[in-house]
């Protein structure tokens, strides 16, 4: 399991594949996205199927990006096998991802076009 965990957050360099060298997922292997900004219709994705891993590792490439204001955040999403969660939350305004203590650039185009590409939405 720590495999797990040391894949998602890579050292940052230009553009960081952070689920490489995953190891293959639990049973109960799940990423839930869910709309957390006040005022905004919630909306969940789900991606419980792990055949679809392979591809997200390719699609979910980031680079090391600035830091998350006061301004909250949009999506939070939550990886987890059953045993170890780890939490991701993304602020559209700082168009910003933040994992375990690193940012990364994003859009709100680009996280929403890889949600609807693998997630069901619930």
């Amino acid at each position: 399991m720590s495999n797990f965990l040391k894949s998602l957050f890579g050292e940052a360099k230009n553009r960081i594949k952070i689920f490489e060298g995953m190891d293959t997922p639990m049973p109960n292997f799940k990423i839930v996205a869910q709309r957390v900004r006040v005022g905004k219709t919630p909306k969940t994705y789900i991606l419980d199927d792990d055949s679809k891993l392979k591809s997200i590792v390719e699609k979910w490439q980031f680079e090391p990006g600035g830091q998350i204001e006061r301004c909250g955040y949009d999506y939070k999403i939550l990886f987890t096998n059953g045993e170890v969660e780890i939490p991701i939350n993304i602020c559209f305004f700082c168009k910003t991802m933040s994992c375990n203590q690193k940012n990364y650039k994003i859009s709100r185009w680009q996280i929403m076009r890889l949600l609807c590409q693998d997630f069901k939405l619930q």
